[in-house]
């Protein structure tokens, strides 16, 4: 019978060890799924990071400036061109190394260590 006072009920040690898996259970997996979107994003911010870049010297060749200037100094060159608002940052892979630039029968070559534009 109820006689005005409410019975409290606590948790017992198994059912919160059982809650406390299944939160790292599900933590684990979430966290799996955005390590691959972190590497996901590096990629491509490397690959834009490149498309700029190549785009910009582009442009720059087009008005007159040589791909001798972009080899001597990427960032001035980069910055002078009046397009690019952080030069220092675009160099920069996804992973935050440097690109490597090479001129190769004309063309412009933009490597990365951790990431190869094909």
């Amino acid at each position: 019978m109820y006689n005005g006072v409410m019975k409290k009920r606590a948790f017992t040690l198994v059912e919160l060890m059982v809650v406390i898996v299944i939160i790292g259970l599900i933590g684990s997996v979430v966290a799996y799924n955005v390590r691959g979107s972190l590497e996901k994003g590096k990629r491509f911010k490397t690959e834009q990071a490149a498309r700029m870049i190549r785009d910009v010297v582009e442009m720059e060749l087009a008005s007159g400036r040589s791909l001798s200037d972009f080899k001597k100094a990427p960032i001035k060159f980069l910055k002078d061109s009046g397009v690019v608002k952080d030069a220092a940052a675009l160099v920069k892979d996804g992973w935050g190394r440097p690109f490597t630039f090479e001129v190769d029968s004309g063309q412009l070559e933009i490597s990365s260590p951790n990431y190869d534009e094909k």
